[in-house]
């Protein structure tokens, strides 16, 4: 409720969170804005190329996610998969969710810290 009522903190008031319904129901209207449009998969892309290598790298190495983060990592390609404009958002989530689980399973991914650290720079 904070949250909102900080949003509303501007000159507009609430108006700016108001106007976010009636574009929602725009219907027909909202297939010409084209980050409201699903992925396309009919042509190749480097959405589709990411998403499938991603998958592939899973399952070749046979990488285990605990319970909740294979949620979060679903829900977030959901999003991605039913709106363009939510492809940055799993790149952007999708390595946070998996950096520590990839770490501790891949131990020489991980790495000695301590010895880049005593290495001179190039």
């Amino acid at each position: 409720m904070l949250a909102v009522g900080a949003a509303c903190l501007n000159p507009d008031g609430p108006e700016m969170i108001l106007v976010t319904f009636p574009t929602v129901v725009l219907g027909a209207a909202l297939t010409t804005v084209t980050e409201w449009r699903p992925q396309d998969f009919t042509h190749l892309g480097a959405f589709e190329v990411i998403v499938l290598g991603a998958f592939g790298f899973a399952l070749y190495r046979g990488v285990t996610l605990p319970v909740l983060r294979i949620v979060m990592v679903l829900g977030v390609l959901h999003l991605s998969l039913s709106q363009v404009r939510h492809a940055d958002l799993l790149g952007m989530l999708g390595p946070i969710f998996l950096a520590r689980p990839l770490a501790e399973q891949f131990t020489t991914l991980a790495g000695d810290r301590t010895g880049m650290a005593l290495r001179p720079s190039a």
